[in-house]
């Protein structure tokens, strides 16, 4: 088992559309984690992470990230892996452009899976 810190830096561009309108927002947040993992047999790795990213965006408002995610790894042999995870990353800010005042929340879930090659 293993449990350690972990820095992060993160861009995330998303194209947010309400009421028939669209916006392109980019965001960019550093920040660090608790990251753990542990081998319950030589085969299966579990690993996940929790961290929080502040946001550094010059364009208004940047958005701070919650980030929460998980993975298990499967060892077929010495060169071959397969993988499954899910992970969720919460973004909120509050700003203010011109007059208006504005809260972006985006709620982001991802799914991946693979097979990996080592070498």
């Amino acid at each position: 088992m293993i449990v350690g810190p972990y820095i992060g830096y993160q861009c995330a561009q998303f194209t947010l559309w309400v009421r028939g309108q669209s916006a392109a927002y980019v965001n960019n947040a550093l920040g660090g984690g608790v990251y753990g993992a542990i081998a319950p047999t030589s085969r299966i790795t579990i690993s996940g992470h929790i961290g929080y990213l502040g946001g550094i965006s010059t364009n208004a408002p940047g958005a701070n990230v919650l980030q929460v995610g998980t993975k298990a790894d499967y060892r077929f042999d010495s060169s071959w892996s397969g993988f499954v995870g899910a992970y969720y990353d919460r973004y909120s800010a509050s700003g203010r452009m011109g007059t208006a005042s504005r809260d972006i929340r985006v709620n982001d879930v991802r799914g991946i899976f693979g097979l990996a090659y080592h070498y």
